[in-house]
């Protein structure tokens, strides 16, 4: 079904997906925290919001209104080749956000606990939320959205005493380096415009707007949550695994002791939301790839193969880190960039949209 997402229900989702690796921010040292990674972030997430204007001008240009459209216009080999190494990029993001959230929740929320069951457990749940389609995984993230802003809100309320406006300073100029390595990281690792851009058939009146909204909130959240965690922490920012969880831990408010319960929860949601429309996403390749498999059975081997990847590589640190190192480089940008452009000159003939 076709423009069956609204697009405030979209921005919201995309939003949530986008917002998933600050919940994970953790600075390796004063050079790339607090206000330096601020700027980062903003330029990161403007310049990511000029690419998808770009690349939906292309779209534009060769007369489709989404991904999937112009991978079809080619022969059935071309077209499963593309969506082939669209999918593979899609499952590095999948697999990336499942190996985050299990790391964290071992780490920092249950020490000890296995980190390859819980990662097959949030992969099996977020099948079952990419079964229920875009639609529903859409509506669900305006509520998380909305619950993650009044969770900002709390937490900015119960550390007001313990701010210390002191600990924020301005970028210098000596680290103006660490704050271009950040901005190409978090540039490199935005897969929410080829997200957008494969949804964008299923959205009603999609336009690269929605996408700017979604990372607009995203870079606002990320902006007033660093800022909260600098002033708060100070140095102690550095040397925290998960310095935002250690802040909701110290807020206090007279309704709740901690709020770092509230934040798990929130946490976890985002966490299901990204996962599953990545899910939904590959399995929409897959489909297309081969019409013939049913909804149900392509979710299932999708949801299958991913549970496996993520019990594997969460079973050894040097296999997650294996595959880190290679998610954290931009050789999954380049060639998702490559794709398109290739795609784009192959099939660019304009047809009336």
């Amino acid at each position: 079904m076709k423009n069956h997402i609204g697009a405030l229900p979209a921005a919201a989702l995309l939003f949530c997906c986008r917002i998933f690796y600050l919940l994970t921010y953790s600075p390796a040292d004063s050079q790339s925290g607090g206000a330096v990674s601020m700027l980062a972030f903003l330029l990161a997430g403007t310049v990511s919001i000029g690419l998808c204007a770009l690349g939906w001008g292309l779209l534009r240009r060769c007369g489709v209104n989404s991904l999937p459209e112009l991978f079809q216009r080619g022969n059935r080999l071309t077209a499963a080749v593309f969506e082939g190494i669209t999918a593979a990029v899609l499952f590095g993001a999948a697999l990336s956000t499942v190996m985050n959230a299990a790391g964290f929740l071992t780490a920092a929320v249950y020490p000890g606990a296995g980190a390859q069951v819980i990662a097959a457990a949030i992969v099996l749940t977020a099948a079952y939320g990419a079964y229920s389609g875009a639609e529903a995984l859409s509506r669900l993230a305006l509520p998380v959205a909305l619950v993650f802003l009044a969770g900002l809100l709390l937490a900015g309320w119960g550390v007001l005493d313990l701010a210390e406006a002191a600990y924020f300073s301005v970028p210098e100029q000596a680290e103006l380096p660490a704050v271009g390595r950040l901005f190409w990281q978090a540039l490199v690792h935005n897969t929410e415009v080829l997200l957008f851009f494969l949804l964008s058939g299923k959205i009603r009146s999609a336009r690269p707007s929605i996408y700017a909204r979604g990372a607009a909130a995203a870079m606002l959240f990320y902006q007033l949550t660093i800022f909260l965690v600098t002033v708060t922490l100070g140095p102690f920012a550095y040397v925290r695994s998960y310095p935002i969880y250690s802040m909701l831990a110290a807020a206090r408010l007279s309704v709740l002791d901690r709020l770092d319960a509230v934040g798990l929860v929130v946490w976890l949601m985002v966490t299901f939301l990204r996962c599953a429309v990545y899910l939904y996403a590959i399995t929409g390749c897959l489909r297309r790839i081969c019409p013939k498999a049913g909804r149900g059975r392509s979710v299932c081997l999708v949801g299958l193969v991913a549970a496996v990847g993520a019990w594997y590589l969460c079973g050894s640190l040097d296999r997650g880190l294996a595959l880190w190192e290679l998610w954290s480089g931009a050789a999954p940008f380049w060639l998702m960039a490559g794709t398109v452009l290739t795609a784009a000159l192959l099939y660019g003939r304009r047809k009336p949209v």
